[in-house]
């Protein structure tokens, strides 16, 4: 579960375009400041991708593999599952997986209107897409 103060950030909820058959989805978001629940089926081949923005997130099942920004990350599918949270503001991306098992954190400018796409290959399945637009933490001015 996110720390009390992480959900106090959420300030709406987005609304995500699903595909019936795969789960697949898609978003636009009017903040910089997302934070993303994702649980995938993989099974033993499948494959995923994330685009947040002009960052990319894949997983590979047969290589066991999590990457994004040239950085990779060994994460092993619990009964055919990865669970994978993704937590963006306007300089960061971090990326959690298997529920806080591996944590990836990058420095990465986001553009406002953030666009972001999920997308599945190879037999895996969306199984889970939650998505919140974040406030900022700092004080107005």
């Amino acid at each position: 579960q996110p720390a009390d103060e992480l959900n106090a950030l959420r300030t709406k909820g987005v609304r995500v375009a699903r595909d019936k058959a795969t789960g697949a989805a898609s978003f636009t978001s009017e903040s910089p400041g997302v934070d993303m629940r994702l649980e995938f089926f993989v099974g033993k081949v499948g494959k995923f991708k994330v685009k947040v923005g002009d960052a990319e997130i894949a997983y590979d099942t047969r290589a066991l593999e999590l990457t994004a920004l040239g950085s990779k990350a060994r994460v092993s599918p619990e009964n055919g599952y990865v669970g994978v949270t993704v937590l963006t503001d306007r300089a960061s991306l971090e990326l959690f997986a298997q529920y806080g098992l591996v944590s990836m954190p990058f420095f990465h400018h986001f553009d406002p209107n953030l666009s972001v796409t999920v997308e599945v290959e190879s037999g895996a399945r969306v199984t889970r897409c939650d998505a919140w637009e974040m406030g900022s933490c700092w004080p107005k001015r």
